[in-house]
């Protein structure tokens, strides 16, 4: 696992680590290094769940052939971690935050 330079972590809600564990895991299975590009730090919307410790961001472009695979593994991910959690992909990196009892 790599954090890209200046990626601050601090303040992380126990969740997150739950879903960095998670996709942790299935990079792993793709033998592909997972690299964290935002957590508490940079420019978010004003609502964004960054800011308070309840989401990360993650890199696609190291997967083979992300433009498939990445969405693939957004589901996957999505699946695996509940509706507790969104799970997007957008265009560039895989964004997970928590949200407790999003309805379905």
């Amino acid at each position: 696992m790599k954090i890209k330079e200046g990626v601050k972590l601090t303040a992380l809600c126990p969740q997150m680590v739950v879903a960095l564990i998670a996709v942790w895991e299935e990079y792993s299975k793709r033998n592909v290094e997972l690299v964290i590009t935002s957590g508490t730090d940079g420019t978010h919307s004003e609502k964004s769940k960054h800011y308070a410790g309840s989401a990360l961001d993650f890199r696609v472009w190291n997967l083979p052939n992300y433009e498939v695979e990445a969405p693939q593994l957004a589901k996957q991910l999505q699946d695996k971690l509940g509706r507790d959690f969104l799970v997007l992909f957008e265009q560039d990196h895989i964004h997970i935050q928590y949200e407790p009892r999003r309805p379905t």
